[in-house]
């Protein structure tokens, strides 16, 4: 495919190699060996430099970093996300234990009442009993003196002795 930017025919008709006329290839000529092809040191020289290699090994390292930091974050926040989660669930939980206890509380609260009431209708009903008793007694003393046991009444009754 032909160019549309024009080319100086003096650029067309230059070869690849310095011509001796140019400064620094007369340097690099009288530096290679005898028996070697030209150019090949100079060739190896330009290849050693680390230039070109050493501005594409850090954008490959700034392109791993910048991945490998965009690979944390996303994970840092499906964490905090997952953390958020499960601090939200605990506090619907605690939620829901402290409604339960009020809860148990007050069903507790209504069961000691209605104990507390079926307590205060026994000790009615043993006082009751016991006042029954004790005026048994002076039937009971009458009774013994009719049978002629004696005037004690604790004597005539085989249960507690003499």
């Amino acid at each position: 495919m032909p160019s549309s930017v024009p080319v100086p025919a003096a650029e067309m008709t230059q070869s690849p190699h310095p011509q001796p006329d140019e400064p620094h290839a007369a340097t690099a000529d009288a530096a290679e060996p005898a028996g070697r092809a030209p150019g090949l040191i100079r060739r190896a020289c330009t290849a050693a430099k680390p230039a070109a290699s050493t501005t594409a090994l850090i954008t490959v390292m700034v392109l791993l970093a910048t991945g490998l930091g965009t690979f944390v974050q996303r994970e840092l926040n499906s964490i905090q996300a997952d953390i958020n989660s499960i601090e939200a669930d605990i506090n619907k939980l605690e939620t829901e234990v402290d409604a339960r206890f009020v809860r148990l509380e007050t069903e507790m609260d209504a069961r000691f009442d209605q104990m507390d009431a079926k307590i205060d209708e026994i000790a009615l009903t043993l006082a009751a009993l016991v006042a029954y008793l004790r005026a048994d007694e002076g039937v009971d003393a009458a009774l013994s003196g009719v049978t002629g046991a004696g005037s004690d009444p604790a004597a005539a009754d085989p249960a507690t002795g003499p």
